[in-house]
């Protein structure tokens, strides 16, 4: 048996699975205090009796990280970079945080320019001015010698701080991408510690902060070759295309010259299970598509929308889901047009002039009830597939375990550095391809 988990800013799902079948699901609410808790939870009511001596794999997942880059909730990042000649600082748009230090290999991995040990210093000492504690360290060639990323960590490391290096997230070369990354890897830091179809599509998955959207083509899932872009910085993550907004069932709503604006923030739950603010989860209670909660808690929360706008409780609440589909429908649009202007890469192949025309959309998640006034301005049929409130579990369970490295082979150095590792080994100038997958 497989127990998937996956931890949402609202909910935690978990699915047992055997054979391929779905043999139990549950859901309970995400206790962000204590994340731990509900991970116990969802188990808990999965395994019983025997159960527990028949798992022989338990795979977690969370979108707790992306909830909280989409509405900037992350920790403060001090980036440290050795940039050397080349690419102009101003370009990276870093802000006020980044500092530009001695320090450069070249494109082989030869140290051309030492670091600066008082620099480093001078730098670490106004990090430590600025009471910023996750720090960020990035070489443009660090993937082809990582040992002045590790000194530059060296010298700024103590107890009370992360850093985050760039050579160990990702071999490959693109210095403003690994920039990103690293900065991502370490301004999620403390939130991370706290913790089938045959045709073009638009796949959502709309948790209770955030709404994923991917597109497959031909039944295949879109790729991010070069690696993911999170809220607007590109990565060298690399990952299947998903675009993450900040809107939800649990989004706050709020009204500004007579007009609803949803999210990207979430203050805590519907205010139907006691939540500080009305949500399109209220109005999708308002409007019976969805029955949990409190009631006329949500009826409450949505009168207080309807005030001001002058309208009747259950005019405001159509008007919101209506919104909300609006606003998720244009960013579908947007994506689409984005994708049908460049060479589409699936996990399979590259679709040279592939032009996607969804036919289906399809909608998870434990607000999808809202698909169908998505779908209708979409212009094409939803479908809500089977299990789809668990269905983020029910992907980590069935989905297999990999992992990549990068090998770089200098054979006239007679070096072989693995950079995701920090592993470096003296090798024969006749070393080969095969003499690395046997290493």
């Amino acid at each position: 048996m497989i127990l998937g988990i996956d931890v949402g800013g609202t909910h935690t799902d978990a699915v047992l699975v055997q054979d391929l079948q779905v043999i139990s699901k549950t859901k309970v609410l995400t206790n962000q205090a204590n994340i731990m808790a509900s991970l116990l939870e969802a188990a808990e009511k999965l395994i019983q009796g025997d159960n527990i001596n028949n798992i022989n794999r338990i795979v977690l997942s969370t979108t707790i990280s992306t909830n909280a880059i989409v509405q900037n909730k992350t920790s403060r990042v001090a980036m440290v970079l050795l940039s050397g000649p080349g690419l102009s600082p101003a370009t990276l748009n870093l802000g006020k945080d980044a500092y530009f230090a001695r320090g450069y290999v070249n494109h082989r991995g030869i140290p051309v320019k030492n670091i600066n040990s008082r620099e480093i210093a001078d730098i670490s000492s106004e990090i430590a001015q600025n009471q910023i504690h996750h720090i960020g360290v990035v070489g443009k060639f660090s993937s082809r010698n990582p040992q002045q990323e590790l000194d530059v960590a060296e010298l700024l490391e103590n107890d009370a701080r992360n850093i985050s290096l760039g050579h160990t997230l990702s071999g490959q070369l693109n210095f403003p991408r690994r920039i990103s990354t690293t900065y991502l890897n370490a301004a999620i830091h403390d939130i991370y510690q706290g913790f089938v179809m045959k045709e073009d599509a638009v796949a959502l998955d709309i948790g209770g902060t955030t709404t994923d959207i991917s597109v497959f083509a031909d039944g295949v899932p879109l790729l991010e070759p070069s690696g993911v872009e999170i809220n607007g910085r590109k990565t060298l993550i690399r990952g299947l295309y998903t675009k993450s907004i900040g809107l939800g069932g649990d989004s706050v709503i709020r009204i500004e010259n007579g007009e609803i604006f949803i999210g990207p923030n979430r203050e805590g739950p519907a205010a139907a299970l006691d939540g500080p603010f009305p949500t399109p989860t209220d109005a999708m209670i308002v409007e019976g598509i969805i029955d949990f909660g409190d009631s006329r808690k949500a009826r409450d929360a949505i009168a207080l929308i309807a005030k001001k706008l002058r309208l009747g409780v259950e005019d405001t609440a159509r008007a919101i889901i209506d919104k909300m589909a609006v606003i998720i429908s244009d960013q579908v649009r947007q994506i689409l047009a984005q994708i049908n202007n460049k060479p589409v890469y699936t996990i399979h192949e590259l679709l040279e002039g592939k032009i996607i025309q969804p036919k289906i959309l399809y909608v998870a998640g434990g607000p999808a009830a809202v698909a169908p006034f998505i779908a209708q301005n979409l212009g094409y049929p939803c479908s809500i597939p089977e299990h789809s409130e668990v269905s983020n579990a029910l992907g980590v369970a069935l989905a297999r375990t990999t992992a990549e490295i990068t090998i770089l082979a200098d054979t006239e150095r007679k070096e072989l550095i693995v950079c995701e590792e920090g592993c470096v080994e003296s090798i024969p100038r006749n070393f080969s391809l095969a003499d690395a997958i046997e290493t």
